[in-house]
């Protein structure tokens, strides 16, 4: 009697007892990004299950611009983000918490648009000037916004929209020209019909950037790799399989992306995951012509290129890939 009781107190703190961390559910990881043609790698990683495979339950958190997504990881919403170049720098000359673990992508192909209603012509940034332009404020498509009336000597009249509104704006004559975001191209397209016009900004590279928490790289560095390994799987596809990749942006997008506008777009993509030092240098320059502006008091040397190299996080990426860093 007394063996069966000491047996029936072992099967009970066998019970009890927490579950080896393999077996435990994974704790969650949360993204905070804009649902686009930027981030295939990451739209594919998500439907294949590919971080389930890591063993990290990832949940997507969308959001409406990068700065939004910026905000969310730095105040402590999501372990992950996606933003583009602009928020980064801001955010950094801020210093705010966010650390850089790879270039995700670099948009070749950004442009202004506009309607043959409001502008009898197109051709040059110089035709910009005097008109009724708008950007989303806060945004790397303000930035493309400054060095687009730079190139062509012009002034215009800027007017703020939320990405979602600049593209009705244009339609209904509030504007007459505007510098969206590539995810609402096709709906430019669609809306203004035969009015369509548009002025690639050539030379001009986007950079879009995956970053992490400080936390997370202290206190999950192996969550970080494991993250970061699914998002190179689903570059794989990306690369080995476009058709597949368009499809998972398309259905991503719910009718905002259309086929024929992805796929001229998807060219000026380069969708492979790097850190380079043109990111810092590129940085660098937008911490100039944020100071410049007014919009930030920059101390010196804040924001040189050395300086912002400190919010690039290179360890994961070196580790999986490090043919694809390239860093001083």
């Amino acid at each position: 009697m007394r063996r069966l009781l000491v047996l029936m107190q072992v099967f009970v703190a066998c019970l009890v007892l927490p579950l080896p961390a393999s077996a435990q559910a994974p704790k969650p990881i949360t993204l905070a990004v804009q649902l686009n043609s930027d981030i295939p790698q990451i739209l594919i990683a998500a439907e294949r299950k590919l971080w389930e495979e890591q063993g990290l339950d990832v949940q997507l958190i969308p959001t409406a611009t990068g700065r939004e997504t910026l905000e969310a990881l730095a105040g402590g919403q999501a372990d992950f983000a996606v933003f583009a170049d602009l928020p980064a720098t801001i955010a950094a000359l801020r210093r705010q918490p966010f650390m850089i673990i790879a270039d995700v992508a670099r948009y070749n192909g950004q442009r202004a648009i506009a309607s043959k209603k409001r502008m009898k012509k197109f051709d040059s940034p110089a035709d910009l000037d005097g008109v009724r332009l708008g950007t989303t404020l806060g945004t790397s498509v303000e930035y493309l916004t400054a060095v687009l009336l730079q190139r062509g000597n012009a002034t215009a009249t800027i007017v703020n929209a939320t990405p979602a509104d600049l593209i009705p704006a244009l339609v209904r004559g509030d504007i007459d020209a505007s510098v969206p975001f590539p995810s609402v191209y096709a709906q430019a397209k669609k809306l203004l019909g035969d009015d369509y016009m548009e002025l690639k900004a050539t030379g001009y590279a986007a950079h879009i950037l995956l970053a992490t928490s400080p936390a997370m790289i202290k206190d999950r560095p192996d969550d970080v790799e494991k993250f970061l390994r699914a998002v190179l799987q689903g570059e794989e596809v990306v690369v080995n399989d476009p058709t597949a990749a368009k499809e998972a942006v398309i259905r991503a997008s719910k009718g905002v992306m259309t086929l024929d506008v992805l796929d001229s777009m998807w060219p000026d993509y380069d969708h492979r995951l790097i850190l380079t030092n043109d990111l810092a240098t590129y940085m660098s320059e937008q911490a100039a012509w944020v100071a410049d502006k007014g919009m930030i008091k920059v101390e010196k040397d804040q924001g040189s290129p050395q300086a912002l190299r400190g919010y690039i996080h290179d360890k994961p990426l070196a580790t999986l890939a490090p043919e694809r860093v390239r860093l001083d």
